[in-house]
């Protein structure tokens, strides 16, 4: 569990809440990595609690959207110190932009 509480310290240093919004700040953020969706009831199975079950899990994931105000662009921060980049190149995006711009006629 090193990593998560590496995780944690991260996300300590960016936001000022308590242990359990920061806990479940982290494991959403990994379970959209891992399931590749942000479906709440989906995400909910990724939660390690073993005592709860799913639907506790979406509940919880459910009162953090409606209970915690929180900045974009702080999580965007906290998810570039973890992947330790330090610039965001849109190249991708600009690339996939320019294709729609030359397969897109204009009548």
């Amino acid at each position: 569990m090193k990593e998560f509480s590496e995780l944690t310290d991260i996300a300590t240093q960016n936001f000022k809440w308590h242990k359990a919004r920061k806990d479940t700040l982290i494991l959403l953020l990994c379970a959209i990595l891992v399931r590749q969706t942000a479906n709440l009831s989906k995400l909910a199975e990724y939660f390690p609690d073993a005592k709860a079950i799913k639907d506790s899990s979406y509940q919880r994931i459910y009162r953090f959207f409606r209970e915690v105000e929180f900045n974009y662009c702080l999580v965007a921060q906290m998810i570039m110190g973890w992947l330790k980049l330090t610039e965001v190149k849109l190249t991708l995006l600009t690339a996939h932009i320019g294709n729609l711009a030359k397969n897109t006629s204009i009548s």
